[in-house]
């Protein structure tokens, strides 16, 4: 971690941890004054919640340009029969209370906000700080742009990459690296472009993917609000979801293969 504070010190640990459940908060002006001298004064040390807060304000400012309609009155209907409670009988009432969990309300609202017209930024701050915290880990397999990008690379490792008629630049590049074939594919239901390298004695595929693509599944939405970019792995094979401008990019290969983050030269958010 980069910061002018002592990190190792106990109690600088805990202020951290506490102003993280801040940062969103002061990202949409919702904090009162003395709480936004306290965190004005632990980003000027910290550089972790700097950039933190950068990825916040750029992840808001994409879901606040998206365009939405206004729901029709029979979707409204409809989406309050999924999201509502069965109504049940007065007995039945009296012998069972009815509970309502945090996680149930918070996806009530989730699904509310992100279907009313400027809802967007609401239901950003909402989902990132609260119902996150509530849903459990999701395996990177069900996750559909990932499972349509491993099954691909699968493939191609027992056929022949195609051959590309005309080669254009790779949205990544590193040291090593080199570009073999490009072809035309589906990623999450939309088009895509892959991306075939040599990285060593291996082949990591790029997919450059649809923005709404990239941004569709919470668990990609949470990572790349916190740390820039989605990582995760199974059976020895590295996936990585990164953005980029008006698209996203997904990187897939053996663990071994995969080049540090470091030495990527892509341009994200």
């Amino acid at each position: 971690m980069n910061a002018s504070y002592n990190t190792e010190d106990t109690k600088w640990q805990e202020l951290h941890t506490a102003l993280q459940d801040l940062l969103a908060g002061y990202a949409d002006n919702e904090l009162e004054d003395d709480e936004v001298m306290i965190v004005e004064a632990h980003l000027a040390g910290c550089r972790l919640c700097r950039d933190d807060l950068a990825r916040q304000f750029s992840l808001s400012h994409h879901l606040s340009s998206l365009p939405l309609e206004r729901m029709s009155a029979s979707l409204h209907e409809k989406l309050d029969r999924i999201t509502e409670q069965p109504q049940n009988t007065v007995e039945t009432q009296r012998q069972t209370p009815k509970v309502s969990t945090p996680a149930r309300w918070l996806e009530r609202q989730w699904l509310k906000l992100a279907f009313s017209t400027g809802g967007w930024a609401t239901a950003f701050a909402l989902v990132v700080t609260l119902y996150m915290q509530q849903i459990p880990n999701v395996p990177h397999s069900n996750i559909p742009m990932v499972a349509d990008a491993l099954s691909e690379y699968q493939t191609a490792q027992q056929d022949i990459l195609p051959v590309s008629q005309q080669l254009t630049e790779a949205p990544a590049s590193w040291p090593g690296g080199t570009l073999l074939s490009s072809w035309e594919t589906s990623i999450g239901g939309a088009p895509a472009q892959v991306y075939a390298m040599r990285s060593g004695k291996d082949i990591v595929f790029q997919y450059r993917i649809n923005e709404s693509v990239l941004f569709r599944n919470p668990e990609v939405r949470q990572a790349i609000a916190q740390q820039g970019s989605y990582s995760s792995e199974k059976n020895g094979t590295e996936i990585r979801a990164l953005p980029m401008k008006s698209s996203g990019l997904l990187m897939v290969g053996p663990r071994r293969a995969m080049p540090a983050v470091n030495d990527l030269k892509i341009k994200t958010i």
